[in-house]
């Protein structure tokens, strides 16, 4: 039988400060794939395709920033009964 060994830690992850409680496990920072860049990229891409043009406040609504992470990293500090729906915990 072989063994399989778990995927390797992505190296670009961005760390967030936080104090969080999430199914019984306390985290004290959080990793962030900056990933979500990409998809800002592609969709501010197909909106240029589009002919589509959207205001600054537009914008800010629809993209993930880093800003937009402290700030809902801010919020969530120090909460305790926080469940995880995903598998990307760890």
């Amino acid at each position: 039988m072989s063994r399989k060994d778990p995927p390797q830690k992505p190296t670009n992850l961005r760390p967030y400060e936080c104090d969080l409680v999430i199914d019984n496990q306390h985290l004290t920072k959080l990793e962030i794939s900056p990933y979500y860049e990409k998809h800002n990229k592609e969709y501010l891409e197909a909106l240029k395709k589009k002919g589509i043009k959207l205001t600054p406040e537009e914008l800010t609504e629809r993209l993930i920033t880093d800003d937009l992470i402290r700030e809902l990293v801010k919020q969530l500090d120090g909460k305790e009964d926080i469940v995880s729906v995903g598998k990307h915990i760890n």
